[in-house]
């Protein structure tokens, strides 16, 4: 396979992606044109390319269709809609883009009228000059974006159960691979200078950059951004206290049918997952009907369940209070005996006095 027909590949797929994404009439149509338009930028570049390896655009020697700039501009406004964070003014990101182009521009026209306006020396120094300052803002970029990523991810299990398909973890690797090819295109630049090395790694940047980026972008066209889903917690919080009782039921009937209270390693997030709830929604319901928080809810279960077994003469001289003790969710035999006493105002032992003298 010619390295032309990978950059046709490349950007018979953004293109492909370009269209889906920009027309596609799904709830998050405006962060997902911000995506479009990334990758409508990269196809520019990979036509770009093509071109200039056919000598159409040999006269290109500063490459205005590279829109480095403004193409990590458009992938930075899709993480703003999708994590839901609000610029004071978002004009101000376009700038560097903007200086980009005119920079560019003007060289490739002053270059194109007059050959020898530039150097040899004066035209390499440039070129290295912007491969650097391109270099640091797709790395500066790229971190904003993973700080971002990060902070919405931490947010989001507050709010669902099952946050796989709303984290933007390709997204993260994605930056985080941008981020290692380009050191080492820096790298290669000024210390190997292979250019066979080169083109490698811009050929693997270029698959790698269109695969994560249009499967990952399409597979989360109708991601909820956190603005709305905190409008929907806000809903949430506004329902009626019937409907937080019928929800709390709910959680009751599955907790009783499926005995989950029985699981050791048993925490609110995968708690949440089995009712299908989110985090918020379970605490919400459980303080607001059942009045205690979500430990000390599971922990009623398991204080239950114990008065059960210890009630039952058979069993508690075949087995130990420690073993009963794990039957019921409880990792240690110190932490039994607190929650026992706790709920009971008895230890287990002085328990089983009490219900023999009945």
């Amino acid at each position: 396979m010619t390295i032309q027909t990978i950059f046709i590949l490349g950007g018979v797929q953004a293109l492909f992606s370009f269209g889906i994404l920009f027309f596609s009439p799904s709830r998050k149509r405006k962060a997902n044109r911000y995506l479009a338009l990334f990758m409508l930028t990269l196809l520019c570049e990979n036509l770009f390319v093509l071109f200039q390896d056919s000598g159409i655009l040999s006269h290109f020697l500063y490459e205005i269709c590279r829109f480095n700039f403004l193409t990590m501009t458009f992938l930075f406004f899709y993480v703003i809609e999708i994590v839901g964070v609000k610029l004071k003014n978002g004009i101000i990101e376009y700038l560097p883009a903007i200086v980009e182009l005119v920079i560019l521009s003007v060289m490739e026209l002053a270059i194109h009228l007059s050959p020898g306006f530039l150097s040899e020396n004066a035209g390499f120094i440039f070129e290295r000059t912007y491969s650097v300052l391109t270099t640091t803002y797709v790395i500066v970029m790229c971190i904003r974006m993973i700080l971002l990523i990060r902070e919405h991810q931490i947010a989001l299990p507050s709010f669902y159960a099952n946050v796989y398909s709303k984290s933007l973890k390709w997204l993260e690797v994605f930056c985080w691979g941008s981020i290692i090819l380009i050191f080492f295109v820096q790298c290669n630049d000024f210390f190997i200078q292979s250019q066979e090395l080169t083109t490698t790694l811009s050929i693997f940047y270029t698959v790698f950059l269109c695969y994560f980026i249009s499967i990952g972008g399409i597979k989360q066209m109708n991601i909820e951004n956190r603005l709305e889903i905190k409008k929907e917690g806000a809903s949430f919080e506004e329902k009626t206290d019937s409907g937080l009782t019928k929800m709390f039921s709910e959680i009751e009937k599955i907790m009783l049918s499926k005995k989950l209270y029985l699981n050791p390693k048993l925490n609110l997030k995968g708690f949440s997952i089995e009712v299908n709830l989110s985090q918020r929604q379970v605490s919400q319901a459980i303080n607001s009907v059942g009045l205690k928080n979500f430990y000390a809810y599971v922990n009623d279960y398991r204080i239950e369940e114990a008065k059960r077994l210890l009630n039952d003469k058979e069993l508690i001289e075949k087995f130990s209070i420690s073993t009963i003790a794990t039957e019921v969710g409880y990792n240690s035999r110190a932490s039994f005996y607190k929650n026992f006493n706790t709920y009971t105002n008895q230890s287990p032992t002085e328990y089983i006095q009490s219900q023999q003298l009945k």
